[in-house]
């Protein structure tokens, strides 16, 4: 069971759009699909998909206020998420 949702986790992030996401979020707390959407430079349905993805694999969670939808991640990921993007960055 664990060594699953290891895999899912790793699955969730194994996509450019969605280690960048991780990281924004990583960076920035919380955000909207909108604030993504305009950083990643993809359509709000990409984005939409890719964070949709992410929830189920259990990386961020996503909070609703009013008409909005705030996404974050999940804690336990920060030091992943700052591996991966090391790598990315070169480092």
């Amino acid at each position: 069971m664990i060594m699953g949702k290891l895999v899912d986790t790793m699955k969730a992030l194994a996509h450019p759009t969605r280690i960048q996401m991780a990281v924004l979020m990583r960076n920035m707390g919380e955000v909207q699909v909108g604030q993504l959407q305009e950083l990643t430079k993809v359509k709000q349905s990409l984005a939409s998909q890719q964070l949709t993805i992410m929830r189920r694999a259990g990386v961020i969670s996503a909070r609703r206020q009013g008409n909005c939808v705030y996404y974050k991640l999940m804690p336990r990921l920060t030091a992943l998420v700052d591996a991966i993007s090391e790598v990315r960055d070169g480092g």
